[in-house]
């Protein structure tokens, strides 16, 4: 009804589709792998998706987008079982959580679009690291085989590449403006970044 993000696992698509999680097989058939009523608390809007070490999905609830806030980020069981990670309620500065990714065992990358912070997410207790801040409407996250973060602003219409492992580091923006840069990705060559600009209706190759 209103996708918005996506993951793939052995040819199998997952689709967060604003009060649910979809999956779509190799044949193109859909079914619903978590519906509304499986959250143990009402979604709102779901986002993003993404697989931790673990080898469990996660998606994220950006709750209200208007005025920030009421955000989630739940695990979601091959079964369809769902299980609350964190919320605004137990941490605050999980306000409304957008894109995710893995960050080695038992951790997530998180980047909010209520605050624009970068934050570093323990899996087990919820408990949050701020890595850095001031990307706006925090939308999208990807990483290279180097290592290089990736991040998308929706509001500011903005990408920065920011290299989280080296001490001391700070995002670099990419001089390229956009009306609303969404989600972002790698492209299969390894160069290339593919950045959808949801106002623009466009998708842009920009090299890394």
């Amino acid at each position: 009804d209103d996708p918005k993000g996506l993951a793939e696992r052995d040819g199998v698509l997952f689709v967060a589709d604003k009060t649910r999680v979809l999956k779509v097989d190799r044949e193109g058939r859909v079914s619903v792998l978590a519906a509304a009523s499986a959250f143990p608390q009402p979604t709102r809007f779901l986002n993003d998706l993404a697989f931790g070490a673990d080898g469990e999905l996660y998606v994220s609830d950006s709750g209200d987008l208007q005025n920030g806030g009421l955000g989630a980020i739940f695990r979601v069981a091959a079964n369809g079982a769902v299980s609350l990670v964190v919320n605004e309620a137990a941490n605050p500065a999980v306000k409304s959580p957008n894109g995710l990714l893995a960050d080695g065992p038992g951790r997530l990358l998180v980047v909010d679009f209520a605050s624009g912070e970068l934050l570093r997410l323990t899996l087990a207790s919820g408990a949050t690291e701020k890595l850095a801040d001031g990307f706006g409407g925090g939308d999208g996250l990807a990483r290279d085989a180097a290592g290089m973060l990736y991040i998308s602003d929706w509001k500011g219409g903005k990408v920065w590449k920011l290299a989280l492992g080296q001490p001391g580091a700070k995002p670099v923006l990419y001089p390229l403006a956009f009306q609303a840069a969404a989600d972002l990705t790698l492209a299969a060559d390894g160069q290339h970044l593919l950045v959808p600009d949801m106002k623009a209706g466009t998708l842009v190759w920009l090299l890394k």
